[in-house]
């Protein structure tokens, strides 16, 4: 590890795995402040936060499992809210609470794994049971609505289908790009990052929408292919290099957090299927297009 363990992380009822370390000496090593301190350490974990006045609101694309749990960790307010298209809940400290300290246990909450001992790939998505073929891909919208941590308790360690930190974000945020994923896993701290996805077509798609979004840091490698994308930094797996993946794939990802750039995805797709209607492309064709309708809807950006 980079160094001491902050003093929050042993008020945790367990120790975090060595991505999720990473991510909150970070997090205490930049302390940001007031509501900025709660979505940090939101995103961080995988959560749909978003800045809400002097606030902070989680996404309608949360599924009601990340709502439970956030309501069970000391210190954390969540307020559900109704008839609100956009958003599910608003998020706040409670009174007297420690800031630092309930973003630690936010990004400490149990992944499907502990250390490397046992878990592997985090199982998601429409399931082997649906057809991968391009008319099931058609009726496909928003893919799969996924669970951050569905933990019966907060220490919980070991939680079946949690998103691992490192890539949660990612996880949550392509079905905002029309992208159903099916597997994943951070790698934790020690190997490459990997989402697989569930259609063949999701891998051009994705490929394609994360290239008009902005380049990758230099230092981390996407390897896009084989049903999905991997996720290594260039330069082994030090504390230092982890961190520079870490802190990329949360920045490619957040770029999805945009609605507009959600709307023009949504449009761009639109016209992709109207395209081709019934007949299925091939995924060369289909390729071709999608970086065409990809580029006349976020070329400008």
């Amino acid at each position: 590890m980079s160094g001491a363990l902050p003093d929050t992380m042993s008020r945790t009822p367990f120790m975090p795995n060595r991505t999720q370390t990473l991510m909150i000496e970070q997090l205490h090593h930049h302390r940001p402040q007031g509501p900025n301190l709660l979505r940090e350490s939101l995103l961080g974990r995988g959560f749909l936060a978003f800045a809400n006045g002097d606030g902070v609101s989680l996404g309608s694309g949360s599924h009601q499992d990340d709502l439970r749990v956030l309501e069970q960790i000391p210190g954390l307010h969540v307020r559900r809210l109704v008839n609100d298209r956009d958003r599910v809940a608003a998020i706040s400290l409670g009174p007297g609470s420690d800031g630092l300290d309930v973003a630690t246990r936010i990004l400490s909450l149990g992944e499907h794994h502990v250390g490397d001992r046992y878990g592997g790939f985090t199982g998601y998505g429409p399931g082997p049971r649906v057809s991968e073929c391009w008319t099931t891909y058609t009726q496909m919208v928003w893919g799969a609505k996924l669970a951050v941590c569905p933990a019966r308790a907060p220490h919980q360690r070991r939680v079946p289908n949690a998103l691992d930190a490192g890539i949660g974000l990612l996880v949550k945020v392509l079905p905002l790009g029309r992208i159903a994923s099916s597997l994943s896993c951070d790698g934790h701290g020690t190997r490459p990052a990997h989402v697989s996805f569930h259609f063949p077509f999701d891998v051009p798609w994705a490929r394609t929408v994360f290239g008009a979004l902005g380049p990758a840091d230099p230092a981390v490698e996407w390897s896009w292919g084989d049903g999905g994308v991997s996720i290594q930094p260039r330069e082994g797996f030090e504390d230092d290099a982890v961190i520079c993946m870490l802190k990329d794939i949360q920045t490619r990802a957040r770029r999805l957090l945009d609605r507009q750039i959600i709307e023009a995805i949504g449009r761009a797709r639109r016209a992709l299927l109207d395209e081709f209607g019934d007949d299925g492309p091939t995924l060369n064709a289909f390729t071709v297009a999608a970086e065409r309708v990809i580029e006349r809807e976020l070329g400008a950006r």
